[in-house]
């Protein structure tokens, strides 16, 4: 009685070891499932970190929030803290990294302090801290660079400047120094031109010396011919015919005397007018 009781509480073992078999083998299936998708997020996580190593900071975050939508990560929680550090570092890295691309536009736009200032944000520990000290000391040889060559272009402007003064000081010497020759030049020429002019007033007055002269001789010659002439009328009524004969021989003598006396003052006027000539000429041709 008490037999027939218990088997129809309870369930045939024919039927419950398949039940049973069954529920183990759901749950092995479902362990090695769960095992080879920790394996799977850990290899995930591994993944992330070299690529944000790498620089690949988005794609280590992409990588990183796939794994944690996964169901092992959203349901059971499996490594979700590591994750979060990942992903935390990762973002904090591609922020970093933004900043430093900001900065490395700067540098090479040659915008030295932007840069510096971009690069002061990436703080101590950061993945991107000993790039941004190479790039700050690289920013500041630039801009030392940059300041050494405005004053070496300062200098060469100044060293233009100067020279063009002194070219400029140099031509006005020169302007100067050929002022001073035409002046001097003028002055000699001027000079020449007074000598020639008081060399043709001398001959002038040697000319006009030379008339008077040759006028007093003329009025001398005509009284003496008038005294003799009042000789020889008084001497005439003594001496008729021989004072006529002399008086021959001495009015030819007379003539020849004048006119020699004549030729010589012609002469002697002639040379004067050659030599105001010549004088003349030298002043023309030798200014």
């Amino acid at each position: 009685m008490d037999k027939d009781v218990r088997q129809k509480g309870s369930i045939p073992t024919p039927i419950l070891m398949p039940i049973v078999a069954g529920f183990v083998a759901i749950i092995g299936v479902g362990a090695t499932y769960a095992y080879v998708e920790h394996d799977d997020v850990s290899d995930r996580i591994a993944q992330a970190e070299r690529l944000s190593d790498e620089g690949s900071h988005t794609e280590a975050i992409e990588l990183l929030e796939k794994t944690r939508r996964s169901w092992l990560v959203s349901s059971l929680g499996v490594k979700g803290n590591e994750i979060a550090n990942a992903l935390q570092e990762a973002l904090v890295r591609k922020h970093h990294q933004d900043i430093y691309v900001r900065s490395v536009d700067k540098l090479e736009a040659t915008e030295w302090n932007d840069a510096i200032t971009f690069l002061q944000d990436i703080p101590d520990g950061s993945f991107y801290h000993d790039k941004a000290l190479r790039k700050i000391e690289e920013s500041k040889r630039g801009l030392v660079e940059e300041e050494l060559d405005a004053e070496r272009a300062a200098r060469r402007e100044a060293e233009q400047v100067a020279a063009q003064q002194e070219d400029a000081r140099q031509r006005a010497e020169q302007v100067a120094a050929t002022e001073e020759a035409a002046r001097k030049e003028a002055e000699r020429v001027a000079a020449r031109e007074e000598e020639a002019r008081k060399a043709a007033e001398q001959i002038a007055q040697q000319e006009e010396q030379a008339r008077k002269e040759a006028e007093q001789f003329a009025a001398r010659e005509e009284e003496a011919r008038k005294v003799a002439e009042q000789r020889a009328i008084v001497e005439a009524v003594k001496r008729a015919e021989e004072e006529a004969a002399r008086k021959d021989a001495e009015q030819m003598a007379t003539q020849e005397r004048l006119a020699k006396e004549q030729q010589q003052r012609q002469a002697e006027l002639l040379a004067l007018q050659q030599e105001k000539a010549r004088v003349l000429q030298l002043a023309k041709t030798n200014p």
